[in-house]
């Protein structure tokens, strides 16, 4: 069964495809004056560990996973690897309904690694958590993406 988990997150969609999109490790360009900058988009600024995926020495482009477009729900995922093996996704629901996002981690991580890992929620500030087989990101609102990093477990 899919694990999941981490409820509490928010960053627009144009924020991950920047994070996670970026496949040059060009930095971030924010054309506005910072001290007129919300709390809210300062979100992917000041956040570390999304600027530490968005700069990773490798740049490897990211590879689209999965893509709905339907009643159901409308969906892209995305993932990157990284220089030191882990993987960055974005899980982003670009439909006008909440739904539940599942990453399966066989392939994602590597072919022959299995299909564990410990996943941390970029944007949250839960512990990792370990899935097995796949990932579920429940009630994702309607342009929310939820930034993840993938730790292979040996």
């Amino acid at each position: 069964a899919p694990s999941s988990a981490f409820t509490a997150r928010f960053t627009p969609q144009i924020t991950s495809s920047s994070v996670v999109g970026n496949d040059r490790g060009l930095p971030l360009i924010i054309g506005s004056d910072l001290r007129n900058l919300s709390k809210t988009a300062l979100t992917t600024p000041s956040n570390k560990r999304a600027i530490a995926v968005n700069q990773d020495p490798a740049a490897y482009p990211p590879r689209l996973v999965a893509k709905v477009n339907g009643h159901n729900g409308a969906h892209q995922i995305w993932v990157r690897p990284m220089q030191n093996g882990d993987v960055a996704a974005a899980l982003i629901n670009t439909g006008s309904a909440a739904i539940d996002l599942t990453l399966e981690l066989r392939g994602v991580l590597c072919v022959a690694c299995g299909d564990a890992a410990m996943v941390e929620d970029l944007w949250g500030t839960d512990p990792p958590v370990l899935a097995k087989g796949a990932f579920t990101a429940k009630g994702v609102r309607p342009h929310e993406t939820v930034l993840l990093r993938l730790s292979l477990v040996k």
